[in-house]
């Protein structure tokens, strides 16, 4: 397994932990974690998606 595989759960989690403490009320920061993830993902599958018809172009 490399570093990436390891750390990289990790530290998403911890962002993600960090989102939801910014707000004061512990439901709303979960779901403000939550939808920060959704556009985390949201965004690494558009720009896999960019490399994968790069590379098939």
């Amino acid at each position: 397994m490399n570093t990436a595989m390891e750390l990289g759960p990790t530290v998403g989690l911890a962002a993600l932990m960090a989102v939801a403490a910014t707000q004061a009320d512990v439901i709303v920061g979960y779901a403000w974690a939550f939808g920060a993830g959704a556009v985390v993902y949201l965004v690494a599958a558009l720009a896999a998606t960019a490399v994968v018809r790069r590379r098939a172009g």
